[in-house]
């Protein structure tokens, strides 16, 4: 593992690289973790290991916390920028929840990506927020600033924070992509990301596009790493990297 520090604007954000064993150049997967989640979550080391032993990296890196979606879609682009110039041009995003969103959107601008891979993705971000804040969302909606406790730590948002929401439509994104391979990963007992969006954004995406639902499994993915790593890296190398060679 490699510790990085890559520049976003008047921001810096901490990242990590797990190197192909053989080079810079080989085929890199660019993790965005979910909205109060973490670069260290998940199952990413697990699938940092799967994808080295395949000779291909991945890179992990840390959002400006809390922050609206438009800087993260920056700092993914700030992201790719720094791989792009150090690394490869072999570069696939992979998001987990508004991290997918981010990733999503992202994507729909760049068109220059070689994959896309969307775990507990939103569809329709108001109606997930409006889930998860309840009589809070309506305050942002009126103007007010709020603070919600996510696992005992104070998350502040500003009314700015959902408008900037009317700025995408996810499920166009997503039919922008034409040609580009999309896998979708979601748990069919999401109930912050209902399973529902995974599937609209799965009718809106071309081909080649897969769909993975976990049974059972909820928006954590917790205890799922052993059923949707192996998914990826081979998705990664039948659909993305192998026509390619």
């Amino acid at each position: 593992m490699e510790k990085l520090t890559i520049p976003a604007g008047v921001n810096q954000l901490a990242a990590i690289l797990h190197a192909a064993p053989t080079g810079p150049d080989r085929p890199l997967l660019v993790l965005c973790h979910g909205f109060c989640g973490s670069a260290d979550g998940g199952s990413a080391l697990e699938l940092a290991a799967a994808l080295q032993e395949q000779d291909m990296a991945l890179l992990r890196f840390w959002f400006t916390p809390h922050r609206c979606l438009s800087q993260q879609v920056a700092e993914i682009g700030a992201v790719v920028d720094f791989c792009r110039r150090h690394f490869t041009r072999k570069i696939v995003l992979a998001g987990r929840s508004m991290g997918a969103a981010a990733a999503l959107a992202f994507a729909a601008r760049d068109r220059q990506l070689s994959g896309l891979c969307l775990m507990a993705c939103p569809a329709d971000l108001p109606s997930t927020f409006r889930g998860i804040l309840r009589d809070d969302y309506e305050r942002l909606e009126q103007g007010e600033a709020i603070t919600v406790l996510h696992e005992g730590t104070p998350v502040h948002l500003t009314p700015d924070f959902i408008a900037d929401f009317s700025r995408y439509d996810l499920p166009a994104d997503i039919r922008r992509l034409a040609g580009l391979p999309v896998l979708i990963i979601h748990g069919t007992a999401d109930v912050t990301v209902p399973v529902e969006h995974a599937r609209q954004l799965f009718a809106a995406a071309d081909e080649p596009k897969r769909l993975l639902l976990l049974p059972d499994h909820g928006h954590s993915f917790i205890g799922a790493g052993d059923r949707f790593v192996s998914t990826v890296v081979d998705w990664l190398w039948r659909q993305v990297f192998l026509p390619a060679l």
